[in-house]
């Protein structure tokens, strides 16, 4: 176990030595029937693919996976479109692609026929297109193609105004530290311009 215990990257974006472990559940049990324990400085795009692998051997070959935002890469949804598995995984407001589609939807977003009564909060779907790649090892190069993708936008006005405050709270505690910044240098500047005391003899 000790061997597995690796430097690499977290969600956290902080770099200890870590283990990874792989943790799957039953989709209609929720009870997990597999685990795997893994080197921390696996990336997770190998992580997915000895997944699939464990998970064809144990006679799942036909699975969905639902992952967090700590799964998403590039790579993953790459790896993920190439083995045809089915997925859903959460992802960053701060991609690009999910603030070009966002764009296109933001002042619908909160419309009331986009409303869920049984989650209370507003839902929307757009379609869009991935770039997928994959790599031609014998070729030497990548193979690209538009592959269907779906993005699943959610709003909650009680999320929203949660955020709202931290934000304001943060802005508070940014001007506080602007303001104790601005009088310390405007003390100086008036210490600084005042005439020296000197004595002289008579």
């Amino acid at each position: 176990m000790c061997r597995q215990v690796q430097y690499g990257h977290n969600k956290e974006h902080d770099h200890p030595p870590q283990l990874k472990q792989a943790l799957v559940f039953g989709q209609e049990s929720n009870l997990p029937f597999y685990y795997r324990k893994l080197a921390g400085n696996i990336i997770d795009s190998k992580t997915i693919r000895h997944l699939l692998s464990d998970l064809e051997f144990l006679g799942h070959s036909k699975i969905k996976l639902v992952m967090d935002r700590g799964c998403y890469s590039e790579d993953t949804i790459n790896t993920l479109f190439r083995d045809h598995v089915k997925f859903l995984v959460s992802a960053k407001m701060s991609l690009s692609f999910i603030h070009t589609e966002l764009d296109a939807i933001y002042d619908t977003v909160r419309s009331f026929e986009h409303y869920n009564e049984d989650y209370e909060l507003y839902c929307q779907t757009v379609r869009t297109t991935w770039k997928y790649t994959q790599k031609c090892p014998y070729k030497g190069d990548k193979l690209r193609e538009p592959r269907r993708l779906y993005i699943h936008y959610y709003y909650t006005i009680a999320r929203a105004a949660e955020d709202e405050q931290a934000f304001d709270r943060r802005l508070l505690a940014l001007s506080g530290s602007w303001n104790s910044i601005s009088l310390s240098c405007i003390t100086t500047k008036t210490l600084s311009r005042r005439p020296l005391a000197t004595s002289r003899s008579v």
